[in-house]
């Protein structure tokens, strides 16, 4: 984890403060819709991944890197979007609608990003395991027996995991579905 000073401290504590303001509003008067409460969740706290946490142990400690600025600036991107179309995305048909080339780029950009926050913040080994499981939806059509999987397709792929309001990254509330991508934005 970083030394936090100068002026990175006051842009930290700026945007931190504001996360914390964003969670305790919604824990006192009630949550939003949870796709974008979670969208709003990620736009908040992915970023500071990035800048909190180094990209390895020899990165400096004082300062984030200019990567780690982009990467941060990248990771507003996908959330930004779903936060800006929340209304149109709520009439998007699963399945039925096509997902658009914007899409695709922004919800491959938001599964990168999501994992290499995990390999800085939670381990190499937690990234390893969840980018095989990502890699076994791609192959599951090549194994043979029980392993054997029909072929998704990138676009269905991203649909799942960015676009879906019951599943992936951003998921709805039903119960079966993803109890623990709730927890954090809801229960603060």
């Amino acid at each position: 984890m970083r030394e936090f000073k100068g002026r990175f401290w006051v842009i930290f504590g700026i945007w931190a403060l504001i996360t914390a303001f964003f969670h305790f509003y919604t824990a006192l008067y009630g949550t939003f819709e949870p796709r974008l409460q979670r969208s709003i969740h990620l736009f908040l706290l992915l970023p500071l991944v990035f800048l909190v946490f180094p990209f390895n142990k020899k990165s400096k400690k004082a300062l984030p890197s200019y990567a780690d600025w982009i990467l941060s600036i990248l990771a507003l991107l996908p959330s930004l979007y779903i936060i800006w179309n929340i209304e149109t995305l709520s009439l998007r048909i699963e399945q039925v609608t096509p997902v658009t080339p914007t899409e695709t780029v922004l919800g491959g950009l938001l599964i990168v990003l999501v994992l290499e926050a995990c390999r800085r913040a939670v381990s190499l080994s937690f990234s390893i395991v969840v980018t095989v499981a990502f890699l076994y939806i791609f192959i599951a059509p090549y194994l043979p027996g029980a392993f054997n999987s029909r072929n998704l397709g990138i676009e269905r792929i991203i649909e799942i995991m960015y676009l879906s309001s019951h599943d992936g990254i951003y998921p709805g509330f039903p119960p079966t579905h993803n109890e623990v991508g709730g927890v954090t934005p809801n229960f603060p």
